[in-house]
């Protein structure tokens, strides 16, 4: 290829000028009557003239792809629905979907009589608490002695368990209230107690408002949290063979067909889809911090990568697909003083990929062959 770079160098330094002034037949490639002869001419007027350039082939690396479809989602610890241990009226409540929380914000209030109580029972059964565990503690002292009856131990020690587990089971349900326990006195009883988010997220639906009564059970708001988003693509079994957990993914989504998102499989579905005949295969973007871009429910449409070769490539300029087959031309070094010879050669390539053809029969040429890119097409079709 150096001597081809130094012939044009001559002809560069000895100034064709007949390539840039007028209509100048020479110009023009004529290609012999013989269409059949594989071997081409060119002058140096014809080949800078064509803008015609030239180079040889190089590795590139090609991909195998599995195109599919899928959406976006999150997991299921990324849903809440959001709703009260213990019924009561809607004090306060100022939500709207597409509100962020965060984790630990209190979401709305609920209030009734009935939280008194709880917190009397709990003050009262503390306070005694004390009493029948000394009592308790007493009355062993005394049997031990016989000062006592076991009777009377035995009833300490009844009164004292169960006042211990009326105790704890008071205290978790004050917890379950978002009452703190520990601070709670006679004098800090309230009547309402505040829901609060499980994790920070998005508000996806406000199903009660203020002055509603709300049963246990009765979903109040619904969450979401983006965080964790991945992405959910369908397989068809044909092509599960070819899948394996860690295959690199891109995607793109209809709201940017521009951007593409690069995810990696991190779990494939066993189960087949009796009706569709395709699997679930589960993936987690690369960069978790781009999940701010998108959207669970999102339509997407993705690669997967199933595999990648390095080979032998030509650019699609240097390939002419002819009848099923396809040709280059290659520079045979054997032409005149001047002109340069190229002969034409039928090549195996395989789908173009990237601009790009992988050469198939790469053992047929030399790492030194040099191949005609430009404008190949006009010369093996005229």
């Amino acid at each position: 290829m150096n001597t081809l770079k130094y012939i044009i160098g001559l002809w560069l330094l000895l100034g064709v000028a007949s390539c840039g002034s007028g209509n100048d037949d020479s110009a023009v490639i004529h290609l012999p009557d013989n269409q059949t002869d594989p071997v081409l001419d060119i002058s140096p007027e014809q080949y800078l003239a064509g803008k015609l350039d030239t180079g040889r082939y190089a590795l590139r690396t090609f991909e195998q792809l599995i195109r599919t479809t899928g959406v976006l989602d999150v997991p299921p610890e990324g849903r809440a629905q959001v709703s009260a241990y213990f019924e009561g009226y809607v004090k306060s409540l100022n939500l709207i979907p597409g509100q962020r929380v965060r984790r630990g914000q209190t979401l709305f209030t609920l209030e009734n009589p009935a939280y008194i109580e709880v917190q009397q029972d709990y003050l009262e059964v503390k306070n005694s608490l004390d009493y029948l565990k000394r009592e308790y503690e007493r009355q062993g002292e005394l049997v031990k002695d016989n000062f006592t009856s076991e009777k009377n131990y035995l009833k300490a020690e009844s009164d004292y368990r169960v006042s211990e587990s009326k105790y704890q089971s008071l205290r978790k349900r004050l917890e379950m209230m978002r009452i703190d326990p520990d601070e709670l006195t006679d004098t800090t009883i309230q009547t309402t107690i505040g829901i609060r988010s499980p994790f920070s997220g998005f508000v996806t639906g406000v199903n009660a408002s203020t002055g509603m009564f709300l049963s246990p059970g009765d979903v109040a708001v619904s969450l979401l949290n983006t965080n964790h988003i991945h992405v959910e693509l369908s397989v068809y079994e044909s092509d599960l063979s070819k899948v394996s957990v860690g295959q690199d993914i891109r995607f793109k989504v209809q709201s940017d067909l521009a951007t593409w998102y690069d995810a990696d499989i991190y779990l494939i579905n066993r189960l087949i889809d009796e009706d569709k005949r395709t699997v679930l295969v589960h993936g987690h973007l690369k960069d978790e911090s781009l999940a701010r871009d998108l959207t669970p429910g999102m339509y997407v449409e993705a690669e997967i990568v199933t595999k990648q070769d390095s080979m032998p490539a030509l650019p699609e300029e240097a390939v002419v697909k002819m009848e099923n087959q396809s040709y280059v031309l290659v520079w045979n070094d054997h032409g005149g003083d001047e002109n340069l010879s190229f002969e034409r050669r039928e090549v195996k390539v395989g789908p173009l990929y990237n601009g790009f053809y992988p050469l198939r029969n790469a053992e047929d040429f030399t790492p030194e062959t040099t191949f005609l890119i430009g404008g190949v097409f006009g010369l093996i079709t005229e």
